[in-house]
């Protein structure tokens, strides 16, 4: 009498599968925040270096000029945005980007420079703020009920920013 044993075919058992699944799924609970923070961490920092861009773009303006200024009169930078309407200084003006409302820069005829920068959408909510003259300016970080935007606004007070706990 022939005794055929069949070896089996290879495959998974249910438990290992089971096992896998509890795996990748711990270790993208362990990573997601993580990811989340890094992605908000590069946004801030562009919006750090558009900040820049326009600082430097209003102090090659007060170089050659000492009158008021709108946001149209003294930017030749493309931020790779869309242009918000403006309306003779008092309007919005400025740049909106996919993350960021860069609203209404403008420059008054005493040499004071206005920056006012918001994070769109709903969470992280947090805004920066830059004011002042050329050599002497103010940069705030402003936020409030949100985590997200407490970590940054704390964590920019390194890079010489005021970090501000203000409710909308």
């Amino acid at each position: 009498m022939k005794n055929v044993f069949r070896a089996s075919v290879g495959g998974f058992t249910l438990i290992e599968l089971l096992v896998v699944v509890l795996i990748i799924g711990i270790l993208s609970a362990v990573a997601l925040p993580q990811y989340t923070v890094a992605v908000e961490k590069a946004r801030v920092t562009e919006a750090l270096q558009n900040i820049k861009v326009i600082e430097d773009q209003m102090k090659l303006y007060l170089m050659s000029s000492t009158a008021d200024a709108c946001f149209a009169d003294f930017t030749t930078v493309d931020l790779a945005a869309e242009i918000a309407e403006e309306d003779e200084c008092g309007g919005h003006g400025g740049y909106t980007t996919k993350y960021f409302d860069y609203y209404h820069p403008y420059i008054h005829g005493n040499g004071q420079m206005y920056i006012e920068v918001s994070r769109l959408g709903q969470s992280p909510y947090y805004k920066f703020y830059v004011a002042g003259t050329p050599d002497n300016l103010t940069r705030q970080c402003y936020t409030g009920w949100d985590t997200y935007g407490r970590k940054i606004c704390k964590q920019l007070e390194s890079l010489g920013w005021e970090y501000v706990d203000h409710d909308f």
